[in-house]
C-alpha cells in the first residue's frame, strides 16, 4: 500500500479534525513526509498515516505548531513520529 502524499495526508487530517488549524495540519504533512522519507533512507520504519494524526491531535491539544517552539514541538514530533523498534525488517 502506498503511503498518501502531503494533499492526501491534508484532505486526511481535515476528516479526523475539521477544525483545526488547516495551516497546521498542512505542516505537519509537510513534515510527516520529510521524517518518510529520512526514515527509509536509515532504513528505519517510516511513520504513517496513524502518526500524522496523532501528531496533528497531540499539537492542537496542547497548543504546540512546529513553527513555534521548537522544544515542544521536538517532543511532540519525537513522541508521534518516530518509530523506535530499530531499522525495518522488511
Amino acid at each position: 500500500m502506498e503511503f498518501p502524499d502531503e494533499e492526501r495526508l491534508v484532505a486526511i487530517g481535515r476528516r479526523h479534525f475539521p477544525d483545526g488549524p488547516q495551516d497546521l495540519l498542512r505542516e505537519v504533512a509537510t513534515i510527516t513526509c520529510q521524517a518518510r522519507d529520512e526514515a527509509d533512507a536509515a532504513s528505519y520504519r517510516p511513520p504513517g498515516t496513524a502518526e500524522y494524526i496523532d501528531a496533528v491531535g497531540a499539537a492542537i491539544r496542547l497548543g504546540v505548531t512546529p513553527t513555534g517552539s521548537q522544544d515542544a514541538w521536538s517532543v511532540v514530533r519525537r513522541l508521534t513520529l518516530a518509530k523506535w523498534d530499530g531499522p525495518d525488517k522488511r
